[in-house]
């Protein structure tokens, strides 16, 4: 997988902060802020998934998915997993 490489800059206090935690946890700096990116995005990720759950629960007499189930069950099966 292609990588991109990005400088951030940090206010000195918390370069030394991640840079402890790091190395308590013997990561890279690098990994240490990899790990934490991929942990707000799935956050983020859960929480949209979440409010877009609750929206589907007041509307739920428009929420009604059934008519798909059979399309779903087969684009599941075709799926290849060997990939």
């Amino acid at each position: 997988m292609p990588q991109h490489a990005l400088s951030i800059r940090l206010p000195e206090a918390l370069f030394e902060q991640a840079s402890n935690l790091a190395r308590q946890r013997r990561l890279s700096l690098n990994s240490l802020v990899q790990e934490q990116l991929q942990q707000a995005i799935n956050a983020d990720l859960e929480m949209r998934l979440y409010a877009a759950a609750e929206l589907l629960g007041e509307h739920a007499e428009e929420a009604d998915v059934s008519f798909a189930e059979d399309a779903q069950a087969e684009l599941a099966l075709a799926v290849r997993f060997d990939a």
